[in-house]
C-alpha cells in the first residue's frame, strides 16, 4: 500500500527537500511503504545512497523496547504522554546493482514532529549530528564513523504525524554486550584500535563527549570483531586539544587520570580493559618513567604525537628487560596485596 501524504508544513529546522527520495517499508505483519525526501541541509554533503532506494526495516524499537504493529500508527497519545518519540531500526536495501555490495543500514528517527516541543528537540538533536557528520567526520566515514546517508522527511498521517530520520551505516552491537558475550571476538588487538581511533579523532580536535564508563553503547562492535564505529555525535565539540600523556598500550595497573591529561582517552583505555589493576596513591615504576621521558620530549620541542610515539617506543624495549618486569610484577603484587588488606579489592 502506497503512502498519502498530507499537506503539513516540512519540520522547521530546514529549508526544504533535494529531488532525491527512498521509500521505506518497516518490517511489521502488515507493512506499509512510506515515501521520504532527503533535507536540504544547506551545503553539507553526505554519502549517496542508489537512486529510488527501497528500505526494508526491521520494527521500531525505542527506550521502552520492541514496539510492535498495533502501537506504531497509534502510538501518537502515547508518546505525547511519555515524549520518547524517538525510534530506532536497521534495514537493508531491497534490490541493488548485483556489482554494488552496499552495507546494513541503522535508522533512527523522530515521529509527531508538529507535536510538541520534546518532538522538536529531538529532531533538532538529529539535525545538529547529521551537519556534524557532514562538516567534520567526513574522512572518519566507513572507517571508524558510520557512513551518514543524510535526513529523510516524510509529512505523513500513517505513522502518526511528520517523521524525520536519519539514515546511516549499521555499525554492530554495543560495546557492553560485545565484551560480555564476544570473548573471543573481544581481541586485545580490536580494542587497542579502538583507543587508537579515539585518539586519531582527538589529533584532529573532535572531542565526543559520551565515550566512557555507563556509555558503551556509543561504541558499536560488528560481531566477528573485524570493525567498530563510534557514534552519536549529537553532543561532540571541535578544538579539542589533546593533553594525553601516554601511547596506546596495555598497563599492569591505573595510571594517575590527572597526570594522563584527558579525561575522555583516558575513559576509553579503561572500557577497552588496558588497565589491569588500580594503584591508589602513585604510579608504578614504568608508568613513572613514561610521563618523564614524556615531558622530556615535549620540553624537547617534539610535537605530542612524535613524543607520544618514542615513549611507546620506549616503554616496547623496557618491556624487554627483565629487571624492569621483576620490579614491574612486584610492584603489582605488593598493590594487590595492599589492596586484599585494605578490604578495596579489584577495579573490575
Amino acid at each position: 500500500m502506497g503512502a498519502t501524504e498530507t499537506s503539513s508544513p516540512p519540520f522547521r529546522s530546514f529549508a526544504g527537500h533535494e529531488k532525491q527520495s527512498l521509500l521505506l517499508t518497516l518490517d511489521f505483519a502488515a507493512p506499509t511503504t512510506t515515501n521520504f525526501h532527503k533535507v536540504k541541509l544547506g551545503d553539507t554533503q553526505f554519502a549517496e545512497l542508489p537512486p529510488n532506494s527501497k528500505l526494508t526495516g526491521t520494527a521500531p524499537y525505542h527506550s521502552y523496547g520492541q514496539m510492535t504493529e498495533s502501537q506504531f500508527p497509534g502510538w501518537k497519545d502515547l508518546a505525547r504522554i511519555l515524549a520518547v518519540s524517538s525510534f530506532c531500526s536497521s534495514a537493508v536495501i531491497e534490490t541493488v546493482s548485483e556489482h554494488c555490495d552496499f552495507p546494513r543500514l541503522a535508522i533512527k528517527g523522530v515521529l509527531f514532529l508538529e507535536a510538541d516541543e520534546n518532538q522538536q528537540e529531538s529532531a533538532e538533536r538529529i539535525r545538529k549530528e547529521a551537519e556534524f557528520y557532514g562538516q567534520h567526520l567526513r574522512e572518519f566515514q566507513g572507517k571508524f564513523v558510520p557512513k551518514h546517508y543524510g535526513l529523510w522527511h516524510a509529512p505523513t498521517s500513517q505513522w502518526g504525524g511528520e517523521v524525520l530520520i536519519a539514515v546511516m551505516e549499521w555499525g554492530g552491537m554495543e560495546l557492553g554486550a560485545f565484551l560480555r558475550h564476544k570473548p573471543k571476538s573481544a581481541t586485545l588487538a580490536i580494542r587497542l584500535r579502538i583507543v587508537e581511533a579515539l585518539d586519531e579523532l582527538h589529533d584532529h580536535g573532535i572531542y565526543h563527549t559520551k565515550i566512557g564508563k555507563g556509555q558503551e553503547r556509543h561504541i558499536l562492535c560488528d560481531p566477528d570483531g573485524t570493525s567498530f564505529r563510534f557514534v552519536d555525535f549529537s553532543d561532540a565539540v571541535t578544538g579539542h586539544d589533546c593533553r594525553r600523556m601516554l601511547p596506546v598500550r596495555t598497563f599492569m595497573s591505573y595510571p594517575s587520570q590527572w597526570k594522563f591529561g584527558c579525561p575522555e582517552a583516558y575513559c576509553a583505555r579503561e572500557c577497552m580493559l588496558l588497565f589491569e589493576a588500580a594503584v591508589l596513591h602513585k604510579d608504578d615504576v614504568e608508568k613513572k618513567l613514561a610521563f618523564v621521558k614524556m615531558q622530556q620530549f615535549l620540553d624537547q620541542g617534539m610535537s605530542r604525537k612524535e613524543a607520544l610515539s618514542a615513549v611507546g617506543n620506549l616503554i616496547d624495549h623496557w618491556r624487554t628487560i627483565p629487571d624492569i618486569q621483576t620490579n614491574r610484577a612486584l610492584h603489582l603484587a605488593l598493590e594487590r596485596k595492599f589492596n586484599a588488606n585494605a578490604g578495596l579489592g579489584s577495579r573490575h
